[in-house]
């Protein structure tokens, strides 16, 4: 949970994708997962996630959060279910 806390309170996101297989994570890095994810990610659509030592976190995206998505330099907004 602390893994997540950490990320989520330095709102940003690194990018906003659905294949993770070309990352190469360090803990405490955080993406937003696309619409259509798979590997690891299959199932987690608009969800936040979190690389950790043991493994990928998921968190849900909360109506009006917002997240920087550095790889786009754009704030995104999760309204109405999508981002």
């Amino acid at each position: 949970a602390l893994v997540l806390i950490d990320a989520l309170l330095s709102g940003v996101a690194l990018a906003t994708i659905d294949d993770p297989a070309g990352l190469a994570p360090e803990p405490g890095q955080m993406w937003i997962v696309g619409l259509a994810p798979v590997g690891p990610w299959a199932g987690q659509a608009s969800r936040i996630a979190v690389y950790s030592e043991g493994g990928w976190r998921f968190a849900p995206a909360v109506e009006g959060m917002g997240l920087f998505d550095r790889a786009a330099a754009v704030m995104r907004r999760y309204k109405e279910g999508a981002w």
